[in-house]
């Protein structure tokens, strides 16, 4: 099987303060994973911070109800990808047609569909945190005490 097709995609991140081309391939990732990029998907959600040059990649969509709830973390510079894994925390529910929101170090994940269909549609209507600092994720409670 011929990888080259994979093997040199370019990534280019374009803004005020950053204008990079990576090139996205076949890195090692820091957790040694054979696997060391997202697998494919659609309907995920990206956020980008532009003072550490990483892209994170969170949930999607791959069809036939399968639905991601992994976290990932692109250095645009070196073009590395790793997953993270949270230390503590409960991830939120694999969905797509969310949003990822980055606020300082805090990745939000807010609703979005996911395949527990147990509101109209599968909507999901919650909203999770990632501390990038410390790898853990935290669920807000709104005054009703739902989440």
């Amino acid at each position: 099987m011929d990888a080259s097709p994979l093997a040199s995609p370019s990534l280019s991140v374009v803004s005020e303060q950053l204008s990079h081309t990576a090139k996205i391939g076949y890195p090692v990732s820091k957790g040694g994973n054979a696997q060391c990029f997202p697998p494919p998907r659609n309907s995920h959600a990206t956020a980008i911070c532009q003072d550490t040059h990483k892209m994170y990649l969170y949930g999607g969509y791959k069809g036939r109800h399968t639905y991601f709830s992994d976290l990932w973390e692109l250095d645009i510079p070196s073009g590395l990808w790793t997953q993270l894994l949270p230390q503590s925390g409960i991830s939120p529910s694999g969905r797509g047609w969310h949003t990822l929101t980055l606020r300082k170090r805090e990745l939000w994940v807010i609703g979005g569909r996911d395949d527990s269909f147990s509101s109209v549609s599968g909507l999901v209507n919650n909203k999770t945190f990632f501390q990038t600092l410390i790898f853990s994720y935290f669920a807000i409670v709104n005054e009703s005490g739902c989440i």
